[in-house]
Order: structure tokens, then sequence, then C-alpha cells
């Protein structure tokens, strides 16, 4: 194999990455994970309007926890489910390095969105023997918008945004929010100096 050290982007979209057969997914996705090992420099992956990822949790969650270097990660239109969401955002309470990622369109629900919301405000009091909170600090952009995240996602999100000092940019458009949600953010933003970008559009806010 060759050195593919110094690539910085693999861009993939819309490449039909996926296999007729189901029972060839599982193997070309640990193929493609074992790959990914070779990519020691990879900076941004786009996988976009691709299906082999679909409900794949504990594959997506071991590569988003163990990768040190991928920054950006594009996986809008995948439909990958709630359960390979749920692997991200396991994943990221574990990297330091990601900080865009854009999963639009990706027939999630409000069961990915606790997951979502325990990213931003999750316990370390098994290794910090403290009974605190702490907010992850390292997500700049994220865009979660034309998925059926309701208000049982929207406010706790809010209220665990209160005073996030990492995230700049969060897209929520095309969801299925109601005015709580949105009375949840209005206020949140009177606290919040970091985000800069918030995208409601599309709701019932």
């Amino acid at each position: 194999m060759g050195n593919f050290s110094i690539l910085n982007n693999l861009l993939m979209s819309n490449c039909n990455f996926a296999c007729e057969q189901s029972q060839d997914i599982d193997s070309r996705l640990s193929e493609f994970f074992l790959s990914m090992k070779a990519f020691t420099n990879l900076k941004k992956l786009h996988l976009a309007d691709n299906l082999l990822f679909l409900d794949k949790e504990r594959e997506l969650q071991n590569y988003i926890k163990s990768d040190r270097h991928l920054k950006e990660l594009d996986l809008r239109d995948s439909k990958i489910g709630d359960n390979a969401a749920i692997g991200i955002f396991k994943g990221l309470q574990r990297n330091t390095a990601l900080k865009v990622l854009n999963i639009s369109g990706c027939n999630l629900t409000d069961v990915a969105g606790l997951s979502l919301c325990e990213y931003f405000f999750y316990e370390e009091a098994q290794q910090t023997k403290l009974t605190r909170f702490q907010r992850h600090q390292s997500l700049k952009e994220l865009d979660v918008s034309f998925n059926s995240f309701t208000d049982e996602t929207g406010i706790p999100l809010a209220y665990n945004l209160h005073d996030n000092k990492s995230l700049q940019s969060l897209n929520l458009k095309g969801n299925d929010l109601m005015e709580a949600a949105g009375t949840a953010f209005v206020k949140i933003l009177e606290f919040n100096n970091c985000l800069a970008l918030l995208n409601l559009d599309c709701n019932q806010v």
C-alpha cells in the first residue's frame, strides 16, 4: 500500500458508496476503517449522500474516538439513522480534533437527540470522582438540519449550550421544533457569547 500520509482532504460524496447485498456491507465497512489508518494526516473527509454507515454505531464511535487528526466530517444526506449518530456523539466525547460535523438529512429523531444533548453536557464522574457536569469544548460547527428533532431535543440542547465556549455555528433548519424550543434558544443567546450563527428556519418556532 502506498504512503497516503500527505493526503489532507478526501472527498467522496455521492459515490453510491454502499453494497447492493446487505451481507457485504459489514465487510466493506471494516475494509474502509482499516484503510483509513493509512491517512495519518487527513483533515477533511466528505462522504455525503452515501449509505455505507446506516446504523453503524460501534464502528463510527470507535473511529471518531480514536482519530486525532480529522477536523471536518461531512455525512449529510447519508441516512445514517439514530444508532450511527449516537456512535458519533459518543465518540466525540473523547475527541478534541473534530471541529466541523455535518449530519444533515440523516433520518435522526429524538433518540439521537438525547445523545447530542449528552455530548454538550456529559458527566466525567468516573474519571474525576466529581458529580458535577462539564461541557464539551471542541466542536465549532454542527449541522443537523432536515432531521426530525422535536422540543424533546431542542429545549435541553438550548439549555446545555448556555455557557458553551466552543460551538460557533448550529444549523437546526427543517426539524420539528416548536415555540418552546425557540424560546429556549432565545434565552440562551442572552448568555452565550460564542454562538455566532443559529439557524431555526423551517421550524414552527
